[in-house]
């Protein structure tokens, strides 16, 4: 489930860089 986790985390990176 950890590593799960980390694979959405990066998406939710890019997500927060474009609302920026």
């Amino acid at each position: 489930m950890a590593r799960r986790e980390k694979q959405p985390v990066h998406k939710v990176v890019m997500t927060e860089g474009k609302r920026n």
